[in-house]
């Protein structure tokens, strides 16, 4: 599996003032939401107000503007870091 190099520059999305904000966790649909459980973190595209996007790192429970989006790959795939478990 290779790294995208986005997540590499992507800073956590900071805290924003006067914008409704929800979960990133609860803005995504079901499945989404299934295959993102697998990520420890990922990247996501939030509007600025100069209406471009900028790319951040996330989890399903970070505090997100209400239009906020996951970034995904060429083929569809959503663009994070998987979540390793094992010993």
């Amino acid at each position: 599996m290779k790294c995208d190099n986005r997540l590499l520059t992507a800073k956590e999305v900071p805290t924003t003032q006067g914008v409704k904000t929800a979960t990133l966790g609860s803005l995504v649909s079901v499945s989404d939401r299934k295959v993102a459980n697998k990520f420890a973190v990922l990247l996501v595209n939030v509007p600025t107000t100069d209406g471009n996007t900028q790319m951040f790192r996330a989890t399903l429970n970070t505090q997100v503007p209400l239009n906020t989006e996951i970034i995904r790959s060429q083929d569809g795939q959503i663009v994070g870091i998987p979540a390793v478990s094992g010993g």
